[in-house]
């Protein structure tokens, strides 16, 4: 005697994923150097995470948003052989810390002849 029997195998479980750590830079055009992910192995080496039971087939940048202006967020899809979908974003966010630093024009002298309101001194190529 003999038996047959079928075995179906479904793969209900989304792929797990986790974020990598928020990039933090200086100013605006720092944040559009920061690299977009290409591939799984770019999210491992940013600290962030992506496996599945039964291994991703697709993973691809969905959007990038500005949020305000201090921060940029980038959205990638990874999906699954059974297409069970996750999403993981990079965030960028922009914190300039460093107060402007500038030289003060020199001092002048002015005759008290001269009425103020009506006098234009050209510093440094700028009008003061």
């Amino acid at each position: 005697d003999s038996c047959t029997y079928n075995i179906i195998v479904t793969d209900a479980t989304s792929p797990a994923v986790t974020n990598p750590p928020d990039s933090t830079v200086m100013c605006v055009e720092m944040a559009e150097m920061v690299d977009s992910f290409f591939t799984i192995a770019d999210v491992i080496s940013a600290g962030g995470s992506i496996s599945d039971n039964c291994g991703v087939e697709f993973f691809n940048i969905i959007s990038e948003v500005e949020v305000g202006e201090d921060t940029i967020i980038r959205t990638y899809a990874v999906i699954d052989s059974s297409n069970n979908s996750s999403t993981i974003t990079q965030t960028i966010i922009i914190d300039d810390t460093t107060p402007p630093t500038f030289d003060a024009p020199v001092d002048v002298t002015i005759d008290c002849g001269i009425a103020l309101d009506s006098l234009e001194i050209l510093l440094h190529g700028q009008l003061w």
